[in-house]
C-alpha cells in the first residue's frame, strides 16, 4: 500500500524513510535466504544419496553432485507423495527471485526485465514488467510481508516433509555426521534398518566420533 510522504506532493513512499529501507532490505534478505536454502538443500540431497539405494557401480555419485537440484530431488523423492507439487512450488520460488538476482536482474523466457530513464532522476532504474495484461500495477517495492511469509513457510513444509519422506537420511545429515558411500556403510545400514535398529546405528557412529573429537583413541 502506498502512503503520502510528508512535504510531498505525490502520494508514495520515500527510499529515505526507516520503513521503506527497511522493505527493500527484506526483499535483498529474502534473496539471500532463498539461496542459502537452495545450496543446503541440495548439499542434503547429496548425503541423503547413501541411504537412497545409491550404489557406486550403478550410478556416478559426481555426476549427481553435478546436477541441478531439481535432478536430485527427483532422483531421492520424486516418486513419493506430494513430490510434483512441493517441487513445482519450489520451482517458482527460483524462478521467481533466486534466478533473476542469480543472472544479473533479468527473468529468464522472456525481456521482462529493463532499465527505464525517468525525467529528473540521477540513475537509470530497474523494472520488471509482469505478463499480467488486465490491469497495470506500479510497485517500487518487490514484494510483501504476505509472499515473504509465504516462501519461508513453504521451505518450513518442505523440511517436515522430507523428514517424513527420507527420516533416516535426515536424522543422520542434521546429526553432522560424515557420510559414507562404501560399500561397508550401505550394508550396515540396510541391516540396521531392517533390525529396526538404525537409532543404535546412529548412536554408535556419533559415540565413536565424540571419541575421536576428544581424542580417546
Amino acid at each position: 500500500m502506498l502512503e503520502p510522504v510528508e512535504g510531498s506532493t505525490l502520494a508514495g513512499m520515500s527510499f529515505t524513510s526507516g520503513r521503506a529501507q527497511m522493505r527493500m532490505n527484506s526483499v535483498h534478505d529474502l534473496v539471500a535466504a532463498i539461496t542459502a536454502y537452495f545450496s543446503l538443500l541440495e548439499h542434503e540431497f547429496v548425503l541423503a544419496l547413501a541411504f537412497s539405494g545409491f550404489n557406486p557401480a550403478e550410478e556416478s555419485l559426481t555426476d549427481l553432485i553435478g546436477a541441478r537440484w531439481g535432478e536430485k530431488f527427483t532422483r531421492l523423492v520424486g516418486s513419493a507423495a506430494g513430490a510434483a507439487g512441493y517441487k513445482q512450488r519450489l520451482t517458482d520460488v527460483v524462478e521467481r527471485w533466486r534466478n533473476p538476482y542469480s543472472h544479473g536482474g533479468f527473468e529468464k523466457g522472456h525481456g521482462a526485465t529493463i532499465y527505464l530513464h525517468v525525467p529528473g532522476a540521477s540513475s537509470a532504474i530497474p523494472v520488471g514488467l509482469s505478463k499480467v495484461h488486465s490491469s497495470r500495477v506500479v510497485s517500487l517495492l518487490s514484494t510483501s510481508e504476505t509472499e515473504i511469509a509465504d516462501v519461508f513457510a513453504l521451505f518450513d513444509e518442505v523440511d517436515a516433509w522430507l523428514d517424513v519422506q527420507l527420516p533416516e537420511a535426515m536424522q543422520w545429515v542434521r546429526s553432522g555426521l560424515n557420510v559414507r558411500f562404501d560399500e561397508e556403510f550401505r550394508a550396515a545400514f540396510i541391516a540396521a534398518c531392517d533390525a529396526g535398529q538404525f537409532g543404535d546405528l546412529l548412536e554408535a557412529y556419533e559415540y565413536a566420533q565424540y571419541k575421536i573429537d576428544n581424542m580417546e583413541y
